[in-house]
């Protein structure tokens, strides 16, 4: 139990809680403070942001909602955020050690390739909350004493003016020389943006030295053809390791590691591990009409679907095809495709040229699947357009599944929180936890699909919930606690790359989407207090937003945002 303070006790704090002991860092932007947090008697750090413009409050809102979000293994823990005399601060677990690679020397590659892949993972988990950090460099990765491998500073903004890191004789800074030449041209960061910064860091730590040397090479290098052997290869590593590194700084972004988890796989390789399988959010719903389109299958009948991007289309029929496949039935599935009758070349093979094309390819197709062959196709449209000529002619002639806006598809309706029950597994009989859990997700997605699997993604990557693979398919173990972080927590559903996406909405309504996205998840009377307009309009505009897909407005009265858009 800690003493209780006195109020002129209080009064000599920071905010009336912070005993501030030492300056460990101050610079254009504020200073950061080792300090006491007199609540809980443990060290903290204070960092006070000195606010120099409306973009720069803007970044340090920004980096207080990433923060937010990002409560999980491998990112800063947020302890506090406040203002003082109308400058903002935040409070943060300290931190004792170096920067990346932490006090190790290159030779010792094996140590360096263990942390990067601990950062590895902590930024697949970022990733999948569908955050890109953007300013990845050495001094935001601190390696502790112990080995742990922490990620700060998420308060980079996109777009932001490069030359804020550029010294006034053209030299480079820190920040610029791990920038992704996709940065440098203004280009929108994602994922694999901070793949390209990681990729610099290892390459430096593991003895590499780029050949960039002023900012005029360094745009030469952005905005050039990429040139092999621009960069060197690694000495004295595995040579895998140097070609998985020389992949991660590719000019190039298609040309990298598609995602934080290839990487990390990759490193694992080089130390002869190899991590365990993503589990894969299982399939639910809809059980009827799988059973039907397999009937149809079966029975050498087309048949239809039809949704809205996102409603699980590809899924479904993913789904039957397992069924079909289990069952010793052929299935194809056809690719998208331009030129005439190259959806169709994987199948039919090379077709004669001329006036006879159609029929050949016509004839062809019936004879297979009379055969029993199952046809898929997602989608239709995507089809080049001789290949569908073919297709609709051959329809009646056997099992064509397709994704089409056709007379008798199926509609692809939104997921119930009945169907959404499946998902989860707790001790139902009284706490009534797996309904629970189903409605908090249902009120979270609405019952869409894609947005389903990406939430389900995101709750198991902050830790609060976890899937348990023992049995025939994975559930999530639910608890009370659980549910009850998950329905407190701040979580955004970034539903585009790079954290934020496009949306076009009027001012008014913008500047209350912004309040919701900054607030984190609040009730309605506080956000009317800071929006600053009357509650009767607040609600309306909320109910709008609402309608819009922006917002969710959650059963215990917290508004929370759907999105984040790209004007924050």
């Amino acid at each position: 139990m800690f003493p209780t303070l006195s109020q002129e006790e209080r009064r000599s704090l920071f905010d009336q809680r912070y005993r501030m002991e030492t300056m460990i860092g101050a610079g254009g932007g504020g200073k950061v403070w080792r300090a006491i947090d007199t609540d809980t008697n443990l060290p903290v750090a204070v960092k006070q942001i000195q606010v120099f413009s409306t973009a720069h409050r803007a970044r340090v809102r920004r980096e207080i909602g990433a923060l937010r979000l990002l409560q999980i293994p491998g990112v800063v823990k947020l302890v506090d955020v406040g203002e003082v005399y109308s400058e903002p601060y935040i409070v943060m677990e300290l931190l004792t050690g170096a920067p990346f690679p932490g006090r190790v020397e290159a030779e010792n590659w094996p140590i360096i390739v263990r942390r990067a892949l601990a950062l590895c993972e902590t930024l697949d988990r970022v990733h999948t909350l569908g955050v890109v950090h953007r300013d990845l460099k050495p001094g935001n990765v601190i390696v502790e004493d112990n080995g742990r491998v922490v990620l700060l500073d998420f308060g980079l903004a996109r777009g932001e003016d490069l030359a804020n890191t550029v010294t006034e004789d053209g030299g480079i800074v820190g920040t610029l020389r791990y920038l992704a030449p996709e940065q440098l041209r203004g280009g929108v960061p994602e994922p694999r943006t901070d793949l390209y910064s990681l990729g610099v860091m290892l390459y430096e730590a593991l003895g590499g030295r780029r050949q960039i040397d002023d900012i005029s090479n360094l745009r030469v290098w952005a905005h050039g053809p990429p040139e092999e052997g621009r960069t060197t290869p690694l000495l004295d590593v595995p040579e895998s390791l140097s070609d998985l590194v020389l992949r991660m700084m590719n000019v190039v972004i298609t040309r990298r590691p598609a995602s934080a988890r290839e990487v990390a796989e990759g490193l694992a390789a080089v130390l002869g591990e190899t991590l365990a399988p993503p589990v894969q959010v299982p399939f639910c719903g809809r059980a009827a009409l799988v059973d039907a389109l397999v009937a149809a299958a079966q029975e050498r009948r087309a048949a239809a679907i039809w949704g809205p991007e996102g409603s699980g289309r590809t899924r479904v029929l993913s789904e039957v095809a397992r069924r079909l496949t289990e069952l010793g039935r052929p299935t194809v599935w056809l690719p998208a495709g331009e030129r005439p009758f190259s959806s169709l070349e994987p199948l039919l093979g090379e077709l004669p040229q001329g006036p006879g094309t159609l029929s050949a390819a016509h004839d062809r197709l019936v004879e297979r699947l009379r055969g029993g062959l199952v046809v898929f196709a997602d989608d239709f449209l995507k089809l080049d357009l001789w290949s569908r000529r073919a297709i609709e002619r051959a329809r009646s002639e056997g099992a064509v599944l397709a994704v089409a806006d056709l007379p008798g598809a199926a509609q692809l309706e939104p997921l119930s929180e009945a169907d959404l029950r499946p998902l989860f597994r707790g001790p139902d009989a009284f706490l009534h936890l797996v309904e629970d859990g189903a409605s908090l997700l249902h009120v979270r997605t609405r019952g869409i699909a894609s947005r389903v699997a990406r939430e389900l993604r995101t709750w198991a990557a902050t830790g609060r919930m976890a899937w348990n693979t023992t049995g025939e398919r994975p559930v999530l173990e639910c608890a009370r606690a659980d549910l009850e972080e998950l329905e407190a927590w701040p979580g955004i559903a970034l539903y585009g790359l790079g954290g934020a996406v496009d949306v076009t909405l009027a001012p008014a309504l913008a500047e209350v989407l912004a309040w919701v996205v900054v607030s984190g998840g609040v009730q309605l009377d506080p956000l009317t207090e800071a929006a600053a307009v009357p509650a009767w309009e607040l609600d309306m505009e909320l109910e709008e937003l609402d309608s819009l897909g922006y917002v969710a407005r959650l059963r215990d009265g917290r508004v929370e945002a759907s999105i984040v858009p790209c004007f924050l």
